[in-house]
């Protein structure tokens, strides 16, 4: 089941990334760009608080002053940069709040905010030190669209390739993939159920999936969203479109 979390920031393009991204692995109960009192998240059923500082400047003061005030010491894990993070040194020196900068993969906010919910050591970026190349799946019945997506990705990442969803978990049976780049409209089993067959499977319920659609339709992307995915791409997909969303999820 996904633990409950509250999400606040302003109204904005990355901040909307990193929501879905949360959205992914979490229940989350969404504040961009809305105001919010302290008093509001403490009658939620929510194990952590994210705050995102990106965007113009908003003072936070008030709202981590009411958290820190709540007797149920809920854990806030902030999104900045330093210089963003900056005025709310003190807040840190507590176990209360935690901070992830920016610069940071989806992979690794992710980490933390698992952490930190189940109070455990997240480390710091040194303890990570050199690891081997991520690996990447890519499923999709088009042999042109599996090569020239293996050829964008795999000078910085291990890359496998199935033309089928049957394929899929044969690759997946031999070695785990970090992330699934997953074609929405292919044949006897479709993207849709490919995915539902992950997340009813335990040990691959977290592996985060991209969908890779040629639909761009309202309903479609909607139909999409609905699943949960990690994103989409829109087909034909572009080299460096592709190369920020996957670095934005698993890093390199």
């Amino acid at each position: 089941m996904r633990k409950n979390i509250v999400f606040i920031g302003e109204d904005n393009k990355i901040n909307n990334e990193l929501y879905q991204l949360l959205n992914w692995r979490f229940k989350v109960t969404s504040y961009l760009g809305k105001d919010i009192a302290s008093g509001e998240i403490s009658v939620l059923d929510s194990m952590l608080v994210v705050v995102s500082m990106v965007g113009e400047n908003v003072d936070y003061t008030e709202l981590f002053e009411g958290l820190m005030e709540n007797g149920t010491i809920l854990p806030v894990v902030t999104i900045s940069t330093k210089t963003e993070s900056t005025a709310y040194e003190k807040y840190y020196e507590t176990k209360q709040f935690h901070r992830i900068l920016r610069p940071v993969t989806g992979r690794r906010i992710l980490e933390v905010c698992l952490a930190v919910i189940n109070g455990t050591d997240y480390g710091t970026y040194e303890d990570f030190g050199e690891r081997e190349k991520q690996h990447i799946l890519i499923v999709d019945d088009n042999a042109m669209v599996l090569r020239n997506i293996k050829s964008v990705l795999e000078h910085d990442y291990s890359v496998a390739v199935a033309p089928s969803g049957v394929h899929a978990f044969i690759s997946i049976g031999k070695k785990m993939p970090d992330l699934i780049l997953l074609d929405y409209e292919m044949p006897e089993m479709n993207g849709k159920q490919v995915l539902e067959k992950l997340q009813g499977q335990e040990e691959y319920a977290d592996i985060p999936v991209v969908f890779l659609t040629s639909m761009d339709s309202r309903e479609i992307v909607m139909e999409l969203l609905a699943l949960q995915p990690a994103g989409y791409i829109l087909k034909p997909v572009e080299a460096q479109v592709l190369l920020d969303r996957v670095e934005d999820i698993i890093g390199k």
